[in-house]
């Protein structure tokens, strides 16, 4: 005797989030800005006795912080499925899976009974 059998599966799923803010500040110092740059420089070990390059360092991105100088500006935007256009749409993820399994099974034997 004989037996056979399978099985199809099929399973969708979609989830949306909607991510990150649209902009994010860093603020630091930049080349270029006359405050950590070339002679104009404040932030030397001549102007501060004793300091450690990560004391000048952190001196610099608090005086930016503090003065409003900003040194990025970066944004991130989705593809709108509707639109086929990048802007702040939600980001929506679709899955597929296919599954297709497929049994045979007899039962013969070594002995009779």
């Amino acid at each position: 005797m004989f037996n056979f059998g399978g099985t199809i599966t099929s399973i969708y799923s979609w989830q949306s989030s909607a991510g990150s803010p649209d902009s994010y500040h860093d603020v630091c110092t930049r080349h270029g800005d006359p405050v950590n740059t070339g002679t104009t420089s404040l932030f030397t070990a001549a102007n501060f006795p004793n300091a450690t390059s990560t004391d000048l360092t952190n001196a610099a991105n608090l005086y930016a912080m503090l003065t409003g100088r900003v040194g990025s500006f970066t944004r991130s935007v989705a593809l709108d499925e509707n639109t086929k256009k990048y802007g702040a749409a939600p980001l929506i993820d679709r899955n597929s899976q296919k599954e297709f399994a497929f049994y045979g099974q007899d039962s013969w034997r070594l002995t009779t009974r």
